[in-house]
């Protein structure tokens, strides 16, 4: 059997977020669904030039980002694989990005948790750390011995 994989044209080591597609028609498309066609192609004409046929059957699998691409390929390109596996696939980014917005901001309202990429001090730490290791703390002093003994543990949060 052979495997091939592609990162859809996406090295967020070195692009983060969606950088890599500003003002570049050509990454969305790639990112959007081409990458895997192409991918899917060249795989088959490597399996075809080694083992001097074509493959017997070709699947994908995926999951969230992976499943998106499941379904893209299924959608766009129903002829590139026998057989799709699209777990918890990712679509609909504006509701996806609405909902994460929401649940931020439910999370952060009270300044509990403070800004996940602040560091205020410059030691180095975000300050949601710190803040955390205070609510760990006090969460353990509340909580621990309800289940008769101090061990660091929540045995039923």
């Amino acid at each position: 059997y052979a495997v091939a994989n592609s990162n859809l044209g996406h090295d967020s080591g070195v692009e983060p977020g969606a950088s890599f597609a500003f003002n570049n028609r050509q990454a969305e498309i790639d990112f959007g669904y081409r990458a895997v066609h192409l991918t899917a192609a060249a795989g088959k004409r490597l399996v075809a030039a080694y083992y001097g046929k074509r493959q017997n059957y070709s699947y994908f699998e995926g999951c969230s980002q992976g499943g998106r691409q499941g379904l893209m390929s299924a959608q766009r390109f129903p002829d590139d694989f026998d057989g799709i596996v699209a777990g918890a696939p990712a679509f609909n980014y504006q509701g996806l990005n609405a909902a994460g917005t929401w649940n931020l901001q439910r999370m952060f309202r009270d300044g509990l948790a403070g800004n996940l990429a602040v560091d205020t001090d410059g030691d180095g730490s975000f300050d949601s750390l710190a803040l955390m290791d205070v609510l760990h703390s006090q969460v353990l002093d509340q909580c621990d011995t309800l289940d008769g003994i101090r061990d660091g543990l929540l045995s039923d949060p």
